[in-house]
């Protein structure tokens, strides 16, 4: 069904006469079929129609639109919308009660079991007989410099679950030893009937044994009222397969304030991921503070129907958005750093940069450019010109901050998405061409991109870019790029001399819906991505195994891009239990784990994200199914009895 029929009622006083009606649509309109309106203009998701007929107080009328892809799920539906009239001095709301529930009842219940919820599932488990009780009067050992961050997570996460004290005292019932003999970011957990020990040689070995730790409190109290809080004796040695394990959240396309951020970084280090990549800037928004250009969010961080930039999504004519300033950044590392989590922050560019273009258009637009282009996102003046000195200004302002703001090693700059026919109608790029020696304009974008590549490792960082990054000519082979448009993308990239993160869209884009359910929310671009999906995908695949090749994968990031994502609902329901299955494909070195094991674990973890206030994706019927049927193998070694 390509087809939208709309009815407008005017439940305003007084006639509607000359009068605009703002839609805004994921996908957008070929033409009106029917109905006394004209189809204006259409920018990234925001849709102007002229209406030319008037419509009475308490009238309606119809009008049919053909849009550019089939209706086939609620979010393809109208997000949002308002009307403007000359005879009214203010916009007109409209309601629209088919953009998606945050919530939905997939109506099936997960069984209840007694394993502990691991997940990531460890390298090596052997239960051990008995259990450790927490009481009034269990203490943590400090132990080494390394442990502190670990040993004050793990008091904090104990006392907010078992709603007790924990107190700090050596050598305490639970203490932390360094072992230098560990890989780093491994570590072991021996729990015992009388002590609890956590080995590392780093502060990451020990942040993740803390998080196994945590997962093995029950998510409730038990029945036993003498041991209402205890945890299964076990041992535990355990290590990740990839150093990279990384979560993209887009905060460009809807604004994500500080404290949804700091939950979700406490939630990913449960999960032992260790790297937050925060996309920061697109055409729909800019997001963080640049001293240098106040314009980029007193302009660019604002849409609205009176604002540079207009309303995109959810967002109507009131004006929404906003932005972190330096002070809320500084925060959201430090708090990423005590966790583990490194901060990877994405400056798109040259494309997706209409927000930093329309508020600084001196120093950004070549007023000469007579090209003529069309983004993916329907936006025709969205690309950095290589040729203009603004531009490069711009660059080194803007990554001087970044850099100062951003103490990891890696700063992501987009680099995706270039549209054909950009700079073609630029008399500053063809000359730039033949100074240069180019043949073919798509050069520019590498151009460019050496450009951004030199400053950054001037100021010590290493460049990471989506995969577009590679299809001009060689950047230094310190560069990491991402491949997403799918894992056979990764084959073809694989003979460039350059770091990989796996980020294929069939299996780790989370923006997807999870199933084809017309009343599913999220997007159908790529196809659905269902938590099998995600637990099924082989890393390895297609790679020989031994090969030297597996070397330079630096690791998988999972992605959440924000177009229908504003809320925190949203959010969790879009991430969980999706992410839990990433972490686990991510981390689990002892080859590619079991899905049916997973989904046994995962319903003994899905309480744990209840009493966090997690609205996960409840499992679907069938995967309800599964549990408990076809074990080949118990979870862990047994112990002896």
């Amino acid at each position: 069904m390509r087809q939208l029929r709309l009815r407008l009622e005017n439940h305003h006083a007084g006639e509607l006469r000359d009068w605009h009606l703002h839609l805004n649509l994921v996908r957008g309109v070929r033409q009106v079929v029917s109905g006394n309106a004209r189809l204006v203009r259409q920018t990234g998701s925001h849709c102007l129609l002229a209406m030319t007929q008037r419509l009475g107080e308490a009238d309606h009328m119809e009008c049919v639109l053909e849009l550019e892809v089939p209706v086939v799920r609620v979010t393809k539906l109208p997000l949002a919308a308002y009307v403007v009239a000359s005879d009214h001095p203010n916009s007109l709301p409209v309601t629209v009660c088919w953009s998606g529930a945050e919530t939905r009842d997939t109506g099936a219940e997960a069984k209840t079991v007694d394993l502990p919820g691991l997940i990531p599932w460890p390298r090596y488990v052997e239960w051990l007989p008995g259990r450790f009780s927490l009481g009034e009067e269990t203490a943590i050992g400090p132990g080494p410099q390394e442990a502190a961050h670990a040993a004050r997570w793990l008091r904090d996460g104990i006392v907010d679950q078992c709603r007790g004290e924990v107190t700090f005292v050596e050598p305490g019932h639970i203490r932390f030893q360094h072992a230098a003999g560990l890989e780093p970011a491994s570590y072991e957990l021996v729990v015992e009937p009388d002590s609890v020990c956590l080995t590392a040689a780093d502060a990451a070995g020990f942040l993740h044994a803390a998080a196994t730790l945590l997962q093995l409190l029950p998510a409730r109290p038990m029945n036993d009222r003498d041991a209402a809080w205890s945890l299964p004796c076990v041992r535990i040695t355990d290590g990740p397969r990839f150093a990279y394990r990384g979560l993209m959240l887009d905060c460009a396309r809807h604004f994500h304030p500080v404290s949804r951020i700091l939950r979700l970084l406490d939630l990913m280090a449960r999960l032992k991921l260790n790297v937050f990549h925060w996309h920061l800037t697109d055409d729909e928004g800019w997001r963080l503070e640049i001293r240098a250009f106040p314009a980029l969010t007193d302009i660019g961080a604002w849409r609205g129907h009176d604002e540079r930039l207009e309303p995109q999504y959810y967002s109507g004519a009131e004006r929404s958005g906003g932005f972190y300033t330096q002070a809320d950044v500084r925060r959201v590392v430090e708090h990423a750093a005590r966790l583990g989590i490194e901060v990877v922050p994405e400056i798109d560019m040259p494309a997706h940069s209409r927000a930093a273009i329309l508020a600084l258009p001196e120093l950004l637009q070549d007023p000469d450019d007579r090209s003529v282009y069309l983004s993916d996102q329907r936006y025709s003046d969205n690309v950095l010109s290589p040729a203009l000195e603004g531009t490069y200004i711009f660059v080194d302002r803007v990554m001087d901050e970044v850099c100062e703001l951003f103490p990891g090693p890696w700063v992501h700059v987009g680099g995706d998405e270039v549209p054909e026919g950009v700079w073609r109608g630029s008399s500053r790029c063809r000359e730039l061409m033949q100074r240069e020696g180019y043949t073919r304009v798509e050069e520019l974008t590498s151009h460019f991109l050496r450009y951004v590549q030199r400053y950054l490792q001037a100021n010590g960082k290493r460049m990471m870019g989506w995969e577009e990054v590679l299809h001009g000519p060689d950047l230094d082979p310190e560069l990491v790029a991402f491949a997403w448009t799918s894992h056979q993308a990764v084959t073809a990239m694989l003979p460039r001399n350059v770091t990989l993160v796996l980020q294929p869209r069939e299996c780790m884009y989370f923006d997807l819906a999870q199933s084809d359910d017309f009343h599913e929310p999220g997007l159908n671009w790529a196809g659905e991505v269902s938590l099998a999906q995600v637990h099924r995908y082989d890393p390895w695949a297609g790679v020989e195994s031994g090969s030297s090749t597996r070397e330079r994968f630096l690791g998988m990031q999972a992605a959440l891009w924000s177009e229908l994502v504003s809320s925190r609902e949203r959010m969790d329901y879009m991430l969980f239990p999706r992410l839990t299955a990433f972490a686990e494909v991510a981390w689990h070195a002892g080859g590619q784990p079991s899905y049916e094991d997973y989904l046994e674990r995962i319903s003994a973890y899905l309480p744990h994200l209840d009493r966090l206030g997690v609205n996960y994706r409840r499992l679907d019927r069938e995967e309800v199914a599964t549990l408990g049927a076809g074990r080949s193998r118990p979870i862990g070694r047994p112990g002896k009895e």
